[in-house]
């Protein structure tokens, strides 16, 4: 779930205690992915921190670890990471509270799913289409927000650098 405290640590049990393996990140939505090297403890167990650029939206990721030569996948699964729609650990006080909450919020979640099929989420979606020769370009999605815009393999909007953006109108 993606709440605070940022950032976002997972633990992984991987099955080889106190064994080197390569961590493969893929990110779902751009598809860009980060290898690293990573040591088990003697449990077996991995944790990884989610950078901060990617848990500010609702994000898919696929994982997997590996032996050092590339050669076996010793491990897989994918990570979903979804704002709730309320915070268990705000509502309840003892562990088995906060438990009955996140099921509370579970049931609550598949429900609306079912009625909305886009639910309440915060996607990030790269969008790549040919220009239609106009200075307008339509989304057929619901936006909140535009983070970049390319023209020709270049980047005339950032809205992180304003001071940069070539358009000043989106």
């Amino acid at each position: 779930m993606r709440v605070p405290p940022y950032p976002i640590t997972t633990t992984w049990n991987l099955p080889i205690p106190n064994y080197t393996y390569i961590q493969y990140v893929e990110d779902l939505v751009d598809h860009s992915f980060i290898e690293t090297e990573v040591t088990s403890d003697a449990d077996g167990v991995v944790e990884y921190i989610l950078p901060l650029d990617k848990v500010q939206f609702d994000r898919k990721f696929y994982i997997k670890f590996y032996d050092t030569e590339h050669e076996h996948t010793l491990y897989e699964e994918n990570l979903d990471i979804i704002r709730p729609y309320a915070n268990a650990k705000k509502i309840g006080t003892t562990a088995s509270e906060i438990a009955d909450y996140r099921m509370l919020e579970l049931v609550a979640r598949s429900i609306i799913d079912t009625i909305i099929p886009n639910g309440f989420y915060n996607f990030k979606k790269v969008i790549q289409t040919v220009g239609q020769g106009t200075d307008y370009f339509p989304l057929w999605y619901d936006t909140n927000k535009v983070l970049k815009v390319y023209e020709n393999n270049v980047l005339v909007y950032d809205v992180e650098t304003p001071e940069a953006n070539v358009y000043d109108y989106i």
